[in-house]
């Protein structure tokens, strides 16, 4: 005769009693034998030992047309994909012909949904983002789920939340990422807001323990590379005292009016002499009798100097800014006059 193979149930969930757990296999003969027949069994399939019994031959007694076995599914904790074992007939007696169906297949779902991930951080990314990191738990996944809100108060029953928008909780989808993912973008934030956020595992039972963290994105801060410095204007090869006045005067006057916008603005203002409330006037200094090129060259950079930090100023506080040369997006530096007389500055000394 032929012996053919069923079994039932062909799915067995890991989490049920033990009588839920068991799967019986029964062998058919085509016609009943005089005597006993033992029917060999073979296991295959990614469900091993570990996660179930074995049974290694079904006897179908004399003048009987069926035998049975049974194979318990193992009930055990590990974080796992749904996995699958195959019962086929092994080498039969010589009595025994191979029917159809030979084997059978049978499905073990994971019970077991994962724990919450390690190290939940979040750091601002690009402006409007939040970055996520964190160390994944054990088993075998199949991705994760985030969330975010902005409600100040976190609350246990938050979590039974399965899905976002919930208007109880305030909880909003941030998106997903693979199984093998260790970090992930949030996008579509409000810069300078705190978010708590969460996230947990997905496997096959389902979805795991939430993990929590905060975070606050930040637009993305430009630092200018500083102006060049002024050009020092030419000197002029023999000057007269009446040159090197000049530029003394004109050297007093722009301290004054410096001193002018310190104590105008609150800004700087250690360095006015007397302080703000008894300031001090800058008063040229003795002219040397016998100036130097070199004297001019000094002065003339000063000057070049307290020009272009006067329009550092103007420019600051958006005062006066219709003396500054290019206008404050495109600043000029300051250049003495071509004939060796120092610049004058509009609205100082002369006018």
């Amino acid at each position: 005769p032929t012996i053919t193979l069923t079994a039932s149930p062909t799915t067995v969930a890991e989490g049920g009693t033990a009588e839920q757990r068991t799967v019986t296999v029964t062998a058919t003969l085509s016609a009943a034998l005089s005597g006993d027949a033992t029917v060999p069994l073979r296991f295959t399939g990614a469900a091993g030992s570990g996660d179930r019994s074995t049974l290694t031959a079904i006897t179908v007694t004399a003048g009987a047309m069926t035998g049975t076995g049974t194979v318990t599914v193992t009930d055990d904790t590990a974080v796992e994909a749904d996995e699958t074992f195959t019962v086929a007939l092994g080498s039969l007696p010589a009595t025994l012909t191979a029917g159809s169906p030979s084997s059978v297949t049978v499905t073990i779902t994971d019970d077991d949904t994962p724990a919450a991930p390690t190290g939940l951080a979040a750091a601002a990314g690009a402006s409007t983002t939040l970055v996520l990191s964190w160390t994944a738990p054990a088993g075998v996944l199949t991705g994760y789920e985030v969330q975010y809100t902005t409600a100040a108060v976190q609350t246990v029953a938050d979590d039974a939340v399965a899905s976002g928008n919930d208007a109880a909780s305030g909880w909003v989808p941030g998106g997903t990422a693979d199984a093998s993912a260790t970090a992930a973008t949030v996008t579509s934030l409000t810069n300078n807001t705190l978010y708590r956020l969460r996230l947990r595992a997905t496997s096959a039972a389902g979805a795991g323990a939430w993990a929590h963290t905060t975070g606050t994105p930040r637009a993305p801060t430009i630092t200018l590379p500083p102006p060049p410095p002024p050009t020092p204007p030419p000197t002029n090869p023999t000057p007269p005292p009446a040159d090197i006045a000049e530029r003394d005067r004109i050297i007093a006057d722009q301290e004054n009016l410096l001193n002018i916008y310190r104590c105008m603005y609150n800004f700087d203002t250690r360095r006015v002499p007397g302080g703000c409330g008894h300031k001090q006037p800058a008063q040229p200094p003795p002219t040397n009798p016998i100036p130097t090129p070199a004297d001019i060259a000094e002065r003339d950079r000063i000057i070049a100097d307290q020009e272009n930090l006067l329009n550092i100023y103007r420019c600051m506080y958006n005062f006066d800014t219709r003396r500054v040369p290019g206008g404050c997006g495109h600043k000029q530096p300051a250049q003495p006059h071509q004939k060796g007389e120092p610049a004058r500055e509009r609205g100082v000394g002369g006018g």
